[in-house]
């Protein structure tokens, strides 16, 4: 291994200021719904529960670094090892629930767009991908071993775990919806912005998030290509640097 770096620091100062971003963010929205008069919509509603959510996985991650992540394994003691990977692993599924709410929010606000059938039933069809998708994504996260603990404490004997080409898989497919469903609410728009009879300032949200689409497909295409050779190395705390940081961007973006 190279020398005992502690990226701790960096991940805590990146994955910190995107937390602080999307929460001022996030308050901005809800004043301007509150003001004059409240108007907030599932879509808001929904946000909040997301962006909880990702707070409680943050800080599930913030106790794996204190335990390691972000260093060379050789350095760490196999007791902090285990309770790092232990934290790591606790902190997917609120992402995964997080990511999930975030994408079911975004279907809600085009529904106060248009009200057609043909589009209700579209956004509708998007939400129910989501909801079947990110609740078989923690279904797998859950049953990958068994016991559980075998993820984490390799002193566990006589675990039964999927193979990696199973969770690679599984990884993949929902990365797929991901990126497939981030090009659509980002490119559904073009359809009717030019005509919708609503104040600038809507129009210039709409188009906001058009952009932020595209680039949430970008972060889950390299977020991908890390995926693909994480754990390779038998370093795996040192190699979730990127992949966590990359991750994080994908939930706030």
């Amino acid at each position: 291994p190279g020398p005992d770096v502690d990226h701790a620091p960096k991940l805590l100062g990146v994955t910190g200021t995107l937390y602080v971003v999307a929460l001022l963010l996030w308050g901005t929205r809800i004043h301007s719904r509150l003001r004059p008069i409240p108007r907030l919509g599932w879509d808001d509603h929904i946000i909040t529960l997301g962006i909880m959510v990702a707070l409680i996985g943050w800080g599930f991650f913030i106790v794996s670094i204190a335990h390691g992540v972000g260093r060379h394994n050789f350095y760490v003691d196999p007791t902090d090892q285990a309770i790092a990977q232990h934290w790591l692993f606790a902190s997917q599924v609120p992402w995964a629930i997080a990511m999930m709410l975030t994408k079911i929010s975004i279907a809600c606000m085009l529904l106060r767009i248009k009200r057609s059938k043909a589009w209700l039933a579209f956004l509708y069809a998007m939400i129910a991908i989501q909801i079947a998708s990110g609740i078989a994504s923690i279904v797998f996260q859950l049953l990958q071993c068994i016991p559980l603990r075998a993820l984490w404490d390799p002193s566990v004997s006589g675990a039964r775990c999927t193979k990696a080409e199973s969770a690679y898989a599984s990884i993949y497919a929902n990365a797929a919806i991901s990126i497939i469903t981030d090009l659509i609410f980002a490119l559904l728009p073009i359809t009717f912005i030019r005509k919708m009879q609503r104040p600038l300032r809507d129009k210039i949200v709409l188009s906001a998030l058009m952009g932020l689409g595209i680039f949430a497909t970008i972060t889950s295409i390299v977020k991908l290509t890390l995926v693909k050779h994480y754990g390779s190395t038998g370093d795996s705390l040192w190699d979730t640097v990127d992949l966590s940081m990359w991750s994080v961007l994908e939930e706030q973006v």
